[in-house]
């Protein structure tokens, strides 16, 4: 062969992999999420305390399932048996499930809009899950005594842009993480995701890419004695600057 055919069966091969992995995210992995909500149901209800293995097990199976393999850097950073405030960037809908899988025990921050979904909504709440509503400064203080109850129990995973990036950059946080962070005793643990927003964007694309690598770095966590002699604005920026320095989208 020559290059040029080279090239051309090279983008054919490519085509067939995207249609592939494609077909898989949308319909395997549609029907394991339906499987594992049925189970994730029933443990809820009579065996709560398998929930924590269940989140695990859901996860590893799902990139098993897209053949994603993850690449985890700074496991060093974290402390065997210590509770942390979790935050990191949002570049995908798979975000939240990586989370879940190199934190089961954790709970975590979800859109206000799911608590609206019938039966989805009891269970998520009771393995963990807690909902952000925007209704008005009541509202919001409700939720974040909520969180901060949550996090004298464990870690609490904050992914602070609130939404995925629709453009594959970094957009700015919002403040809430930074009051949960003062009000808790916890030290702050910020993760950098990359590789999510290539493979599958929320946003512009329906397709998944095949060959993209899936990373996952663990930085330093901000201590207790840091955080309190920062200013709001700083510590927020502080946070955004350490995932941005290892980001790639």
């Amino acid at each position: 062969m020559n290059t040029t055919q080279v090239n051309i069966l090279a983008k054919v091969l490519r085509f067939i992999r995207v249609v592939y992995y494609t077909i898989v995210m949308y319909l395997v992995t549609h029907a394991l999420v339906l499987a594992f909500f049925l189970i994730w149901l029933m443990l809820s209800l009579f065996s709560p305390e398998k929930i924590t293995k269940i989140k695990k097990d859901f996860c590893t199976l799902l990139f098993k399932i897209l053949n994603k393999e993850i690449v985890i850097s700074g496991l060093n950073n974290i402390e065997s048996g210590k509770h942390y405030i979790i935050v990191a960037n949002y570049p995908s809908g798979y975000a939240g499930f990586v989370m879940m899988l190199l934190f089961p025990e954790a709970s975590i921050l979800v859109h206000g809009f799911m608590s609206k979904v019938p039966v989805l909504s009891s269970l998520l709440k009771r393995s963990g899950f807690i909902y952000a509503r925007r209704r008005g400064y009541k509202e919001i203080r409700n939720v974040i005594r909520e969180m901060l109850r949550t996090v004298q129990a464990g870690s609490l995973i904050i992914l602070p842009e609130g939404k995925p990036t629709s453009d594959g950059r970094i957009h700015e946080f919002k403040r809430g993480f930074i009051h949960i962070v003062r009000n808790s005793s916890l030290d702050l643990l910020p993760i950098t995701l990359n590789g999510f927003n290539k493979l599958k964007p929320f946003f512009n694309r329906f397709y998944l890419d095949p060959d993209t690598q899936l990373e996952v770095i663990i930085h330093k966590p901000i201590v207790q004695p840091i955080i309190k002699s920062m200013s709001d604005e700083k510590l927020s920026k502080k946070v955004m600057n350490i995932i941005k320095s290892d980001y790639r989208p």
